[in-house]
């Protein structure tokens, strides 16, 4: 631990020792993180572990700009994109303005204002071409397993792989009309936004996913990737992601079924509100039927 670095005040005397990166980040889960998700103190421990591995545990008044351009470059370097690196940085300096003002220290933050280049330093997901949708859902007929359903039920719904994941049987409502699978926040597993609570509409190989689960599970959906207190939605990613590398040769990730999606609605001339509705943005058009022809 570093040594505690005292705040004098005009008498001379030594009051509240500066609280330290690690001790500032409590101060603000206590505080500011009170009635928030459990997704928000994992991305702000992500964040701050980041930056702990990079720069230490130090006063938060002894942090440097030179420490703050430190993390930025530690965090390319570990290939995270420009939109991950913004988030992560945004964090650390969020937990060190909370308490700069929760203590009224007369102190800078390092990391306000700390230059990030708009030039992504990654490849952009790209679109899962149909041709290789296709592949990869004949692949999962074939192989008909729990992880197969997951991705099957992904490419033809363009749900997020978390909102999958999390899923319930109960969720799957198969004997409607319109058979659909009702996307909702579970205590393992929270929404974006309140408006990503919508009704999904089931068809081709989400369907054929759908009915697998049905028959086969009894209570969550994906028991390897979910039980009652988290979603393992980032286990997912990795072995899906790699999965299908090895399946198509080409490093496409599941977010891609999404975009894929948009695109097949849009060659059909979808209302672009409609298509935004199908992310989660607002409660489910119904109207999307009319234009869905998901092969």
């Amino acid at each position: 631990m570093p040594e505690a670095k005292f705040l004098r005040s005009e008498d001379g005397l030594a009051h509240e020792p500066m609280l330290d990166l690690e001790e500032a980040t409590k101060l603000y889960l206590r505080v500011k993180g009170r009635g928030k998700t459990e997704l928000h103190q994992r991305t702000t421990e992500r964040a701050i572990g980041y930056a702990l591995a990079c720069l230490g545990n130090k006063p938060i008044s002894d942090y440097q700009k030179s420490d703050a351009v430190s993390l930025r470059d530690y965090l390319f370097k570990r290939k995270r994109a420009v939109s991950s690196v913004r988030r992560l940085m945004a964090v650390v300096r969020a937990v060190i303005n909370f308490a700069i003002l929760e203590k009224g220290y007369e102190t800078k933050n390092a990391f306000n204002g700390v230059y990030i280049s708009s030039a992504d330093n990654q490849n952009k997901r790209e679109t899962i071409p149909l041709a290789v949708v296709h592949q990869i859902q004949r692949a999962c007929v074939q192989s008909d397993d729990e992880k197969r359903w997951l991705v099957a039920l992904i490419s033809d719904t363009g749900i997020h792989l978390s909102e999958g994941a999390g899923l319930l049987v109960k969720d799957f409502h198969l004997n409607e009309k319109i058979p659909f699978v009702r996307i909702r926040p579970h205590p393992w597993r929270k929404l974006k936004t309140a408006s990503s609570e919508r009704d999904v509409p089931l068809t081709a190989l989400a369907l054929w996913a759908a009915q697998k689960i049905v028959k086969h599970r009894r209570r969550f959906a994906f028991p390897d990737y979910c039980d009652d207190k988290t979603c393992k939605d980032n286990s997912a990613s990795a072995t899906l992601n790699k999965w299908m590398l090895g399946l198509v040769g080409k490093p496409y990730v599941i977010q891609g079924f999404r975009h894929s999606l948009r695109d097949r609605l849009r060659k059909l001339r979808c209302p672009t509100d409609v298509v935004d509705q199908i992310g989660g943005g607002h409660k489910w058009c119904w109207t999307i039927l009319r234009v869905w022809v998901p092969r």
